[in-house]
C-alpha cells in the first residue's frame, strides 16, 4: 500500500515512507520509514514507535491480527496487539526485497527489486518460501493480490509497466505495456475496483479504471 501524508507534524517526523497499512484492530496506521523503524500514526496524527526494536524497510501487509514486513532480506511478523515479533525469516539469495501482497489468509508474495524475482511464502510456515518467478526481465516493485482473477498485479521501475503473474502457471504478461511513466513504486486498488499507482517520475498518483482501459492523474497536495 502507498499513501501521502501532508501535515507539518509528519513532515518533521517521517521521511522516506515506503509502505503504509491500516490496523483495524487498533484504529491506526503503521508506516515503514527510511530509518527502518515502524511508526504508529494515531487518528489525531500523533506518532509513536511500534514495538521495541522493530524494523521494516519496505513493503508491509496486515491480516489475521498480524503485521508482516520486509526488512532487508528478511520477512518479519509482529502481533498487532502485543507488538511482539513472532518470526523473522531470512530469504536466501534475496538482493533487495521491496513490495509485498497477501491473500489475507495465509499467503504473501514479495518482489526482489534487484534480483528481478518474485517469491511466495506460507506464513504458517515461514521456512516454506519459494521463488516462483526468476529473472523476469524487469525490475518489480509494488505488488497486489487480485484474487478474483487468480493473479498478482505488479508494477515496474525504469520502463514503468503494469504486469500480471498468473498464480497457477506463474506466467507473466503485460497489462499496460506503456504507461508513459517511469519508476513506478506502488500499486493498490479501492473498493470500487479502480487501481492506483504511485510514481517517482513524475512524482504523482495515477488512477486506472478497473479494466485498465483508461487512466487519469490524481492531484495530490502536500503541505511542507
Amino acid at each position: 500500500m502507498f499513501a501521502c501524508f501532508g501535515t507539518n507534524t509528519m513532515a518533521q517526523s517521517l521521511s522516506g515512507v515506503e509502505s503504509v497499512e491500516y490496523d483495524p484492530i487498533n484504529n491506526r496506521y503503521l508506516a515503514s520509514s527510511d530509518n527502518s523503524a515502524i511508526v504508529s500514526i494515531a487518528p489525531d496524527g500523533s506518532l509513536s514507535y511500534f514495538g521495541s526494536g522493530t524494523a521494516a524497510s519496505h513493503g508491509m501487509e496486515i491480516f489475521g491480527g498480524m503485521l508482516y514486513a520486509i526488512n532487508g532480506s528478511q520477512i518479519r511478523a509482529y502481533d498487532l496487539n502485543t507488538e511482539a515479533q513472532t518470526f523473522s525469516q531470512t530469504i536466501s539469495g534475496a538482493q533487495f526485497l521491496n513490495g509485498m501482497a497477501s491473500n489475507g489468509v495465509d499467503s504473501i508474495w514479495f518482489t526482489d527489486f534487484s534480483g528481478s524475482d518474485i517469491y511466495a511464502m506460507d506464513v504458517n510456515d515461514p521456512s516454506d518460501y519459494t521463488m516462483i518467478a526468476q529473472n523476469i526481465g524487469v525490475t518489480p516493485n509494488g505488488i497486489f493480490y487480485d484474487g478474483a482473477n487468480n493473479r498478482c498485479v505488479f508494477v515496474t521501475w525504469n520502463a514503468g509497466k503494469i504486469k500480471a503473474m498468473d498464480l497457477n502457471s506463474y506466467q507473466i504478461t503485460d497489462i499496460v505495456s506503456n504507461t508513459g511513466l517511469s519508476n513506478i513504486d506502488g500499486i493498490d486498488r479501492d473498493d470500487f475496483g479502480d487501481w492506483f499507482i504511485s510514481t517517482w517520475s513524475p512524482a504523482t498518483i495515477t488512477k486506472y479504471a478497473s479494466d485498465f482501459s483508461s487512466s487519469e492523474t490524481i492531484p495530490v497536495s502536500v503541505v511542507q
